[in-house]
């Protein structure tokens, strides 16, 4: 086993070593020319994917950037690196897809012995830091050796993360601490279905004292109708720090309903449809979460409510749906029908 190969698995390394200077000065020649160029300059891409082999073309890292070797970077796609960040790669660095990271940001893998005497030597440890997909690392943050980042976490800027962050986390601080869990969607299982009854039997009572009187009538939505569509993967949740928040449905594909409707739909493109969405009591933000959450599928997005459901239809005029028109649901009542558009082509 070569000194380069001990780094990366780990074990106690000799910098010294021709195949690790070799590797340093390969390094330091290529940044030396990158830091006279722009990202938009001819030649620079080049140069970048030389410094680190496999980048994706998504990605993009901007000048001025510091590294020790460049081989240890491993970048997702669409991965954006701002300026004058420092990843020290003598350990792996991985990136997972979709990850912004922010001017300054500091990602350190090697490790020194604690013992100072054998600190004077040219030996040192390095620990691989991994950062998952989705994430937003904010400027002047610091990533320790060792520590692992999950997916969709916000790191705020000045942060020294010191210990592992766990996924869907707000972490601030020197050391960082995690101040908050951000809300997470996920398919309903069967032994969700008491938490869901719950929350819609809350939902109904809502609608009631909003005098919304005859919609989710007779006993709707009934737990064989949840269960169902768990069956057919299309039953989701919403969870946050507090727990289960809400529950929606979201079908990709016609839906029987909207084939007749007293008014136009503006096209008849690819769509998807929320149905039964409702949020647990002290919940916020629920219904902006699952269309979010719908939006990734990437097509329109239709909606229906009745006439009487005041605070439904004030959530969905101000996120961009258009009336479309009356529809006629399972049990012939009627429904106000929106669409929102987002597959334009």
């Amino acid at each position: 086993m070569n000194e380069i190969e001990k780094m990366r698995n780990g074990e106690l390394a000799d910098m010294s070593a021709p195949e690790l200077q070799a590797s340093f000065i390969h390094a330091k020649k290529l940044l030396a020319r990158l830091r006279g160029m722009s990202t938009y300059d001819d030649g620079y891409r080049g140069l970048l994917e030389e410094l680190i082999p496999g980048l994706p073309s998504t990605s993009i890292i901007c000048p001025p950037f510091h590294c020790d070797h460049g081989h240890g970077i491993r970048l997702g796609e669409h991965v954006f690196v701002n300026a004058n960040c420092t990843f020290l790669d003598g350990a792996y660095i991985t990136v997972g897809a979709h990850t912004l990271i922010g001017p300054d940001v500091k990602i350190y893998t090697p490790h020194h012995p604690m013992d100072f005497v054998e600190r004077r030597g040219s030996k040192e440890y390095a620990y691989p830091v991994t950062i998952g997909e989705d994430c937003w690392i904010g400027g002047g943050t610091v990533i320790c050796p060792g520590v692992t980042i999950g997916n969709r976490c916000v790191i705020g800027a000045g942060s020294v993360v010191t210990k592992d962050i766990d996924s869907d986390s707000v972490a601030v601080g020197n050391p960082a601490c995690v101040i908050k869990k951000l809300a997470t969607v996920r398919h309903a299982v069967a032994s969700d279905l008491d938490a869901i009854m719950a929350i819609f039997r809350y939902a109904k009572q809502r609608m009631r004292e909003s005098g919304n009187n005859s919609q989710w009538a007779g006993g709707y939505p009934s737990a064989e109708a949840v269960l169902k569509d768990m069956e057919e993967g299309v039953s989701y949740l919403i969870e946050t720090d507090k727990g289960i928040s809400g529950v929606f449905t979201f079908i990709v594909g016609e839906d029987p309903n909207y084939t007749a409707i007293d008014g136009d739909w503006p096209d008849n493109r690819p769509y998807g449809t929320i149905h039964r969405i409702a949020s647990s009591p002290n919940a916020k933000g629920v219904a902006d979460i699952a269309l979010d959450f719908c939006k990734r599928a990437g097509v329109n997005i239709r909606i229906d409510t009745h006439a009487d459901n005041a605070p439904m239809l004030g959530w969905i005029a101000k996120r961009g749906f258009s009336y479309c028109g009356i529809v006629r649901v399972d049990d012939g009542t009627p429904r106000k029908a929106f669409q929102l558009t987002l597959n334009k082509k």
